[in-house]
């Protein structure tokens, strides 16, 4: 696990250099630009691992399985592991979530404000890679569980960041534990991918946030 994590881990910071220097422009990072930039890295890292895949057809199997996310392989061992890495960047994220909360205001507003700008993207992006890394090391591509959940606790608890961030990881904690209960129990005797149900509930429940939104405007 510490090798596949290493691994992950160097690839990840890898691709963030890419994106970030792609997406910046002069010291300045723009938001729609790195957006951008990682959907088209997304996808020429989705070719490489179609790539591998048919390198490695004997494990082909397991690849696919991986993609989906889930937790059938994890041990405490991984927990062992990716837990310290996951505590010290919770822990960056809460250091930060003041000048998170200025940042809603927009760039040059925090800036007026005292907020070193550049540098908090540049640590919160590191610090997101490496807690990533190591979790998809672990269990594979679990999605919308980031996009969606932040957003019904905010609609709960409001803007502020020192709040959200650690509900925010009780409530993504607690979804995912009650879908891969589900995944486990649905087809007993067989599992089905973790990744799927959370897909399968994130994606609409997120459609149905961005029409509110839009309809709000």
């Amino acid at each position: 696990m510490l090798g596949v994590g290493a691994c992950a881990l160097l690839t990840g910071l890898l691709t963030v250099v890419v994106i970030y220097r792609i997406a910046s422009i002069g010291n300045r990072m723009h938001t729609t630009t790195l957006l951008l930039t990682g959907v088209c890295i997304t996808f020429l890292m989705s070719a490489v691992i179609s790539f591998l895949m048919v390198l490695r057809q004997d494990k082909m199997d397991s690849i696919i399985f991986w993609t989906m996310g889930s937790f059938a392989s994890a041990s405490w061992m991984d927990v062992g592991i990716v837990a310290p890495v996951v505590v010290a960047g919770v822990c960056v994220v809460l250091y930060y979530s003041r000048d998170l909360n200025l940042l809603l205001a927009g760039s040059e507003t925090a800036r007026s404000l005292g907020v070193e700008v550049e540098r908090v993207k540049r640590v919160l992006l590191l610090s997101t890679t490496l807690m990533v890394a190591f979790c998809v090391a672990t269990c594979g591509v679990i999605g919308f569980v980031g996009l969606v959940v932040p957003h019904c606790v905010r609609l709960v608890m409001g803007p502020d960041n020192r709040r959200v961030v650690p509900c925010a990881i009780f409530a993504g904690g607690l979804f995912l534990l009650l879908c891969d209960t589900l995944a486990r129990t649905v087809l007993m005797p067989s599992e089905l991918p973790v990744g799927s149900l959370t897909a399968l509930v994130g994606a609409p429940l997120f459609i149905y946030l961005l029409y509110k939104n839009k309809k709000q405007y």
